[in-house]
């Protein structure tokens, strides 16, 4: 199929979506176009993206360890 098919069924299936999922759609057509045309830049933003969900996890299972290893602590 030819790229100007693709645009207009893209097009036609655009029309009458309500605006949250028109949002979802910019989204996902703005992250292909990096992938796509920046792919330098979209490794390091998922690279950075990784990174920051690892230290979250890290930070929720150390603050639970202290959390635990202190339990009762005041009582003592």
């Amino acid at each position: 199929m030819p790229p100007q098919a693709y645009e207009k069924m893209i097009c036609e299936g655009l029309k009458g979506l309500p605006a949250d999922a028109l949002a979802e759609i910019a989204g996902f057509v703005c992250l292909v176009r990096k992938r796509l045309l920046q792919p330098e830049v979209y490794e390091e933003e998922l690279r950075d993206l990784l990174i920051r969900a690892e230290l979250k996890q890290l930070s929720h299972e150390s603050q639970a360890h202290l959390e635990e290893e202190f339990e009762g602590y005041d009582q003592r």
